[in-house]
């Protein structure tokens, strides 16, 4: 792929604002979403996390990523080096066109400024075409993740289902603070 920034001319990668929550998307139209999308933005107001937007004017939001500093799962994000996004989605008719990379480079560059060394996403198994975008950005899979667990009745009785996807990291330098050695995967 060429330069992005040829690509969609007038792009704007940005802090999401309140006005945005409406119109963020994800791969369904679940009414958990507006709920997730209000959450963590209440999280950003906190400082715990950043939403990053890709603005196309005329066209409105694109693209979306959040990015999430600290997780009750530290092999996600401890708070202190490792960091991990979520909610990752650019616009069907806009994928392929830059979007997911320019998000991608926002997020490292602000993640490196901020002293971090690891970002970490998971990405669903299915999902090959994200996943070979991660991959192309230097992400890889390092294990999977349990994303979400439900139960269902087989045979009269409940049964515990897991769904796992790939969980993948990219090493990135820190350009404050203190850099962190971690030891090579």
């Amino acid at each position: 792929m060429g330069d992005p920034n040829l690509v969609l001319p007038g792009l704007v990668i940005r802090t999401a604002q309140e006005h945005d929550l409406p119109l963020l998307r994800g791969e369904s139209d679940e009414p958990y979403l507006q709920f997730l999308f209000q959450t963590a933005y209440a999280a950003m107001q906190r400082g715990e996390q950043v939403m990053w937007v890709a603005d196309l004017p005329g066209n409105g939001i694109v693209g979306q990523v959040f990015v999430q500093f600290q997780s009750v799962r530290p092999t996600l994000a401890n708070g202190v080096d490792r960091a991990y996004f979520y909610s990752f989605h650019v616009v069907p008719e806009y994928r392929g066109k830059g979007v997911g990379t320019r998000l991608l480079q926002t997020v490292e560059s602000d993640l490196q400024s901020r002293g971090y060394a690891l970002v970490t996403l998971t990405v669903d198994k299915q999902n090959e075409r994200a996943r070979l975008l991660y991959e192309r950005n230097g992400y890889h899979v390092v294990g999977e993740e349990v994303v979400n667990v439900n139960s269902e009745k087989v045979n009269c009785r409940w049964v515990r289902i897991e769904e796992t996807a790939w969980r993948m990291e990219k090493r990135i330098q820190p350009t404050f603070g203190v850099a962190v050695l971690l030891p090579s995967t």
